[in-house]
């Protein structure tokens, strides 16, 4: 009953580890900074995206779907917002730095169990 207990919880903290992070922030230059955040589920990736009308460039970083951010073209309309897309750069998304924590301790958890 123990090892059915352990490895239960260690379940549970290995998928609350599996958070990613990515930087969110909305400016009207060419680059912006901004906090981390926590990605929604379905979120696997991060982008940074220019858009602009006239002479006006928005850039903003979040977090995506990486099949969303690679259907994105330069040159073509942002389907959200209408505006041409001058800049646009998808990566993966960093695994939050509590997520290590609650492995480890996952882990730690289930030894003294097992």
């Amino acid at each position: 009953m123990q090892a059915i207990l352990g490895l239960l919880l260690f379940s549970v903290l290995l998928t609350r580890a599996s958070s990613l992070e990515c930087e969110s922030c909305t400016s009207t230059s060419q680059d912006c900074s901004g906090k981390r955040i926590t990605c929604p589920s379905g979120a696997d990736g991060c982008m940074k995206i220019v858009t602009g009308t006239g002479g006006v460039s928005i850039t903003m970083k979040a977090c995506t779907r990486m099949a969303d951010c690679q259907n994105l073209q330069v040159g073509k309309a942002d389907p959200t917002s209408g505006s041409l897309v001058k800049e646009i750069v998808c990566s993966k998304a960093t695994p939050s730095s509590g997520s290590l924590l609650l492995a480890l301790s996952g882990l730690l958890l289930k030894k003294i169990l097992l």
